[in-house]
């Protein structure tokens, strides 16, 4: 089977194209600095029995959503189930208005009411195509991929990205074994992410993203071991001049790393 691509990138917001025999893709219109060009949407399906899964429906949008109903329905399927791969807004927007659209639930692993609670290792499945489950934690700790093997490829949320490391808000030792799981599923499948492109390289994308965070960890230990302690301490230390839009972000890596750097003094290393 050709390994899935969206090329070119970017495509046109709303228009939907079949990436692999089984899985649409369609651009959100939610750009912006922390989206990229946009939220990456996905249909799941199978023209066999004519049943299909919606995958982070992205942005509260009311074209989005009727781009994605018509591309299902334009294919003869139906919406059984909304997936998200994890609880931020630009993934999770327009999951309740597509949900009360089709009578479809909505499932992730985060605690949101309502939510009906996906499983680690658990299969969806749509007739003559399955989606496993695979809990990703480190970018959230609700992040959740979803491996098609039919189709040879994982959508993988925004725990990896293409072109530049997601943000870590959960735990860092989480994000590690992420990482690990996710290479080893990339030996057999592509990567199609939340933001961007696929992730052709996943292998040498994920080596790339785990040296930086280790490299990063180290950096906190040098700031520990020279007494440089508390969170606002360090962020100043590793992030002097930081522009204020993305001191959020540092911050919560920054916390992060603290937590993993005392995870490992007490024994626990990743």
């Amino acid at each position: 089977m050709t390994a899935p691509r969206l090329h070119p990138w970017p495509p046109r917001a709303g228009t939907p194209a079949r990436v692999t025999p089984h899985v649409v893709h369609l651009l959100a219109p939610n750009a912006h600095m922390w989206t990229w060009e946009g939220t990456n949407t996905w249909l799941v399906g199978s023209d066999q029995t004519r049943r299909c899964a919606v995958v982070d429906p992205g942005t509260r949008d009311p074209a989005h959503h009727r781009a994605v109903m018509d591309a299902a329905a334009g294919r003869g399927w139906s919406i059984d189930t909304v997936l998200v791969t994890h609880g931020h807004v630009d993934h999770l927007d327009g999951a309740d208005e597509i949900a009360a659209a089709t009578g479809a639930p909505v499932r992730g692993r985060g605690t949101r009411p309502g939510e009906v609670p996906l499983r680690d290792g658990e299969l969806i499945d749509l007739g003559d195509v399955r989606i496993e489950v695979v809990a990703t934690p480190g970018h959230t700790d609700d992040s959740t991929a979803f491996h098609i093997p039919a189709d040879a490829c994982v959508l993988s949320g925004d725990t990896v990205l293409h072109r530049r490391s997601s943000a870590i808000e959960g735990s860092l030792s989480g994000f590690l074994r992420s990482a690990a799981r996710l290479r080893a599923l990339a030996r057999t499948a592509v990567l199609l992410p939340g933001h961007g492109p696929a992730v052709e390289d996943a292998a040498g994308v994920l080596d790339r993203v785990v040296n930086l965070r280790r490299g990063q960890a180290e950096q906190v230990r040098a700031c520990l071991d020279r007494g440089v302690t508390g969170e606002d301490a360090v962020l100043a230390d590793l992030y002097p001049g930081l522009p204020s839009a993305r001191m959020p972000a540092a911050r919560m890596l920054v916390r992060s790393l603290l937590q993993h750097a005392e995870s490992s003094k007490e024994g626990n290393p990743s």
